[in-house]
C-alpha cells in the first residue's frame, strides 16, 4: 500500500505542477541541468528523437546503465527495471514468457503478446510466447514501449515492445572492451564467473569497420536432487548449474553520407543441468525426480542486414533477417505426471527446423518541415516445430506451425503552431496464411496426422495528440489497438472441448486490445530532474487461453479483461555526482465477461468477472541511488544501490507467489581505462518464489509444486577495461 500511495501521489503532483513548471523553465535553464544527458529513441521509425519529446510511454536504458545496475539478461530487465512488466511463466532457464500491462493473463500459449526486436529484426516464433534467451552483452540501449503499438510493429505488440539496440563498430579507430567477474553464491557448489569482450576495428578508415563481441557465463548449481521426498541422501548436490555463451559480429559500411549497410550475425544459447523449476526454493530442492537426469538446451542463430539510403526528402530502410534455432530441448519432471511415472520429455518450439525469415521495407520523411510520415511493408515466412512426449502415458505428439503473413502500414503527423501541437494518425493492415500439421505417435501403428489452416486479416489503428509547451515538457494522449494471430489445434482437441460443453474450434479467434493513455514527461530544469508519468486504460477481447480437459490440453477464447493503472519514472540529480531514481507501476487488472465453461477448465473459480487477472502483479517498483566522485589524481569512486519490491500474484491454480524486496549494491573505483568493482546481489537472500506452478497429481492425492525464485545471495568482484 505504501508503494501504491507513493505512485499515486507523485503522478498527481507532477500532473498539477507540469504547466507551471513549463513557465518557470521557459525563463532559462539552471547550470545544473546541463549535467542531465539527452536520451534518444528511434521507436517511432522516423529517426532519432529525444525521449522527453517522444509522445509515447517509452523507457530507455543505456548499456552503461544496464551494467551499473547489474541487469545482465532479459529476465533481470523485466523483473527489476520495467514498471508494469512481469514474468508470466518460466518453464526453464531459457524458456521464459514475459508480460506488459496484463498481457500474461492468458498464460504462456500462442504467439507472443510482446514484440521483441534485436535492432531492426523482429524476434518471434509461431505459437510460442518465449522471449529471446539473450544476455545483455554489447548493448547500446534498450527501448521499452508500453501498450499496444499494432500500427508500427504489427501482430504480437499487444502489451508493448522491447527493442535491443546492439553497438555499432567505430569507423574511425580501434576500440576494445573487456569485462570479467567472479562471485560466490549462497549454498552453491562453486564460483560463478563471467567473461565478456568486444573489439572494433576500422578496415577502411571512415567507411568500413568490423565489431566482434561475445562472452561466456557460468552459474554454479545450488539445489539438491532427491529421488523421492527431501529426506536422506540426495542423488545429486548443487545440480542446477547453467552455462551460457554468445557471439556477435557486425560489419558496418558507410561509403558516403547517403548510404549505409549493416550486416550482423549473432549466436547465443546454453545448457542447464536439471531444471530452474524447483519443488522447494528454501531449501533449494528438486524432489521426487526418481532417476530422471533433467536438462535444458537452447541455441539460436540470427543473420540480419539493414540497408539505408537518404533521398534528402526521405530515408529508405530495408531490414532483412533470418533466424534459425539449433534446438530447444527440455527434459524434466512435469506437474501432471505421477511422481512414479518418469516425468516428461518436451521438445518445445525451438526444435531444429524452426525458422523465421522476414523483410521490412519502409520510407520515412527526412525534411525539416511540419509534415512527418512513415510508410512501410512487412513480410514474414516462419515455422515452428513442437514436440511433446510423456513416456509414462505413451504420449508422443509433433506439431508444425507455418505462417506466411504480410502487412502494410503508415503513420503521419503534422506540426501545428510551430510544433506546439502535433496530431498523429496511423493504420496497419495485416493478413496471415497459417497452417498446422499434427502427428500423434509418429512411426507407430497408431500414428494419426491432422492438418488445418486459417487466413485471418486484421486492421489496427493509432491516434496521438501531443502538446509541447516548451522544449522541456510534453503532454500527450495516445490511443491504439493491437492483436495476435489465432492459436490452431487438432480435431482431437476440438472433440475434447466439445465433450465438456466448450465450442471447440480448429482456429481460435484472434485476440485484440485497445488502449487509452494520458501522459506527461519532461525536465524540471531548476530542480535538475527528469520525470515521466502516465495513466492508462486497456481492454482485451477474445483472450486465448489454455484449457485442461479430462483427456487432453486444448485452447479456447476466454472472453474480455481490462487493466487500468499508472506508471511513474523519476531521475533526480540534486548535487554533483548524486543520482536518485525511481520507476513504478500500480494497476487494477480484472476479468470482464468470460465464458464460464472455458473459465472452469482454464482455472476454475480464480477466473471470473471482477477477479484479478492471472500472472499480473498489482504493483512493481524500483528505487536507485548512485554516487560518483573524484577521490584523487585520476581516481573516481562510484557506488550504486537498489531496492526492488515485488508484489504477489495469482496463478491459474489459485496459488500466490510471495511478496518480497530484492536489494543490490555495488562500489567501485575507476582509474583511466580500468574499473574495479565489488558487488552484491539479493543481499537479504530472498528466495521468493515469484513464480508458482502447481497441478493436481492424479497418482497421489496432493498437489505437485514447481517454484522459481531469485538466485541466492551473491557477492562478487568485477574488473573492466575500456579502450576507445
Amino acid at each position: 500500500m505504501r508503494v501504491r500511495s507513493l505512485l499515486l501521489g507523485c503522478v498527481s503532483v507532477l500532473s498539477l505542477a507540469g504547466v507551471s513548471a513549463a513557465q518557470v523553465q521557459s525563463a532559462g535553464n539552471s547550470a545544473g541541468a546541463e549535467k542531465v544527458e539527452t536520451v534518444v529513441v528511434t521507436a517511432s521509425k522516423t529517426g532519432e528523437q529525444s525521449v522527453l519529446t517522444a509522445p509515447i510511454s517509452v523507457q530507455v536504458l543505456s548499456g552503461e546503465e544496464l551494467k551499473a545496475k547489474h541487469i545482465t539478461d532479459v529476465h533481470d530487465l523485466i523483473t527489476t527495471a520495467v514498471p508494469g512488466a512481469s514474468e508470466e511463466e518460466q518453464i526453464g532457464i531459457f524458456i521464459r514468457d514475459y508480460a506488459l500491462r496484463g498481457s500474461g493473463a492468458g498464460g504462456g500459449i500462442g504467439d507472443p503478446m510482446i514484440g521483441y526486436y534485436i535492432d531492426d529484426t523482429a524476434w518471434s516464433v509461431p505459437n510460442s510466447q518465449m522471449g529471446p534467451a539473450l544476455r545483455l552483452v554489447d548493448i547500446d540501449r534498450v527501448e521499452v514501449l508500453r501498450g499496444p503499438y499494432g500500427t508500427l510493429y504489427g501482430q504480437g505488440a499487444m502489451g508493448g515492445i522491447m527493442i535491443f539496440h546492439t553497438r555499432n563498430p567505430n569507423l574511425d579507430h580501434m576500440t576494445v572492451d573487456a569485462d570479467a567477474s567472479l562471485a560466490g553464491m549462497q549454498n552453491a557448489g562453486g564460483l560463478n564467473y563471467t567473461t565478456e569482450g568486444a573489439i572494433s576495428i576500422p578496415l577502411i578508415e571512415g567507411s568500413l569497420a568490423l565489431r566482434i563481441s561475445g562472452g561466456y557465463d557460468y552459474q554454479a548449481g545450488y539445489a539438491s536432487v532427491y529421488s523421492g521426498d527431501a529426506t536422506g541422501t540426495p542423488v545429486a548436490r548443487h545440480a542446477n548449474d547453467v552455462k551460457q555463451e554468445d557471439l556477435r559480429a557486425v560489419l558496418l559500411w558507410q561509403p558516403n553520407d547517403k548510404f549505409s549497410a549493416r550486416l550482423q550475425f549473432m549466436t547465443f544459447g546454453g545448457y542447464q543441468h536439471y531444471s530452474t523449476q524447483l519443488q522447494s526454493v528454501s531449501p533449494a530442492a528438486l524432489t521426487n525426480w526418481g532417476d530422471i537426469k533433467g536438462y535444458e538446451y537452447a541455441h539460436s542463430h540470427l543473420y540480419s542486414a539493414t540497408l539505408q539510403y537518404d533521398f534528402d526528402f526521405a530515408t529508405l530502410t530495408s531490414a532483412s533477417s533470418y533466424l534459425r534455432t539449433g534446438g530447444e530441448d527440455l527434459y524434466a519432471l512435469y506437474p501432471t505426471v505421477g511422481l512414479d511415472q518418469g516425468g516428461a520429455k518436451q521438445g518445445l518450439p525451438y526444435r531444429p527446423g524452426t525458422y523465421n525469415a522476414q523483410e521490412e521495407l519502409r520510407l520515412a520523411s527526412a525534411t525539416g518541415g511540419p509534415l512527418h510520415w512513415v510508410v512501410g511493408m512487412f513480410y514474414q515466412d516462419a515455422r515452428s516445430n513442437y514436440w511433446f512426449k510423456i513416456p509414462a502415458f505413451a504420449y508422443n505428439t509433433q506439431t508444425t506451425i507455418n505462417t506466411r503473413n504480410w502487412s502494410t502500414y503508415g503513420e503521419v503527423s503534422y506540426d501545428l503552431f510551430g510544433g506546439k501541437l502535433v496530431p498523429l494518425v496511423g493504420l496497419r493492415y495485416f493478413t496471415d496464411d497459417r497452417s498446422f500439421n499434427t502427428n500423434d505417435n509418429p512411426g507407430s501403428s497408431t500414428a494419426n496426422v491432422v492438418t488445418g489452416s486459417t487466413k485471418p486479416s486484421v486492421a489496427t489503428w493509432r491516434v496521438n495528440l501531443s502538446y509541447h509547451p516548451s522544449d522541456d515538457m510534453t503532454v500527450y494522449f495516445n490511443s491504439g489497438t493491437g492483436f495476435r494471430s489465432p492459436i490452431m489445434q487438432s480435431a482431437v482437441q476440438v472433440v475434447a472441448l466439445n465433450s465438456v460443453g466448450i465450442d471447440g474450434q480448429l482456429a481460435l479467434k484472434p485476440d485484440s486490445d485497445i488502449s487509452y493513455e494520458l501522459g506527461i514527461k519532461g525536465r524540471l530544469a531548476n530542480f535538475n530532474m527528469d520525470y515521466s508519468a502516465n495513466v492508462y486504460w486497456l481492454a482485451y477481447k477474445n483472450f486465448q487461453v489454455g484449457v485442461q480437459t479430462p483427456t487432453v490440453a486444448a485452447f479456447a477464447n476466454l472472453g474480455t479483461a481490462r487493466t487500468e493503472g499508472a506508471d511513474l519514472q523519476l531521475n533526480w540529480y540534486p548535487i554533483d555526482g548524486l543520482t536518485l531514481g525511481f520507476t513504478g507501476n500500480i494497476n487494477r487488472s480484472v476479468y470482464g465477461k468470460v465464458d464460464p465453461q472455458v473459465a472452469n477448465y482454464a482455472g476454475g473459480a480464480v477466473i471470473a468477472p471482477g477477479k484479478q487477472m492471472l500472472n499480473t502483479p498489482g504493483y512493481s517498483a524500483r528505487f536507485d541511488i548512485g554516487y560518483e566522485t573524484k577521490i584523487g589524481d585520476g581516481y573516481t569512486l562510484h557506488t550504486n544501490a537498489s531496492a526492488t519490491p515485488m508484489a504477489k500474484r495469482k496463478d491459474q491454480f489459485a496459488e500466490y507467489s510471495a511478496a518480497f524486496t530484492l536489494f543490490n549494491a555495488a562500489v567501485g573505483v575507476s582509474v583511466g581505462k580500468y574499473d574495479f568493482e565489488l558487488f552484491g546481489e539479493n543481499l537479504s537472500d530472498e528466495r521468493g518464489p515469484y513464480y508458482v506452478r502447481t497441478a493436481e497429481d492424479p497418482a497421489v492425492a496432493s498437489p505437485k509444486v514447481m517454484e522459481v525464485g531469485p538466485n541466492p545471495r551473491t557477492i562478487g568482484i568485477r574488473a573492466s577495461l575500456k579502450m576507445d
